[in-house]
């Protein structure tokens, strides 16, 4: 199950970030996030970047279990492939 909102989230937000334009669509990507967070969800992997983690900054992380990837871009890629798995 959590593959399966993986791969939605991710084809979501792949269209979203084409461009750099994360403050102006902070508000769809929230609304976007806590459509999916509305649902059972287990957990929480964040993978995301410096420059998109704003699109983030006003989302209530207390309420639900999270884990975030750190490192480089490889790094982050790797934990979330084992996350997923």
């Amino acid at each position: 199950m959590a593959l399966q909102y993986a791969i939605k989230f991710l084809m979501f937000f792949q269209t979203l970030f084409y461009s750099n334009r994360t403050v102006e669509l902070r508000d769809e990507v929230q609304s976007g996030l806590l459509r999916y967070l509305s649902n059972r969800i287990e957990q929480v992997f964040i993978n995301l970047g410096k420059d998109y983690r704003v699109t983030l900054e006003r989302v209530n992380w207390g309420v639900y279990p999270t884990l975030e990837a750190s490192g480089g871009i490889g790094m982050r890629t790797s934990q979330m492939k084992n996350w997923l798995l």
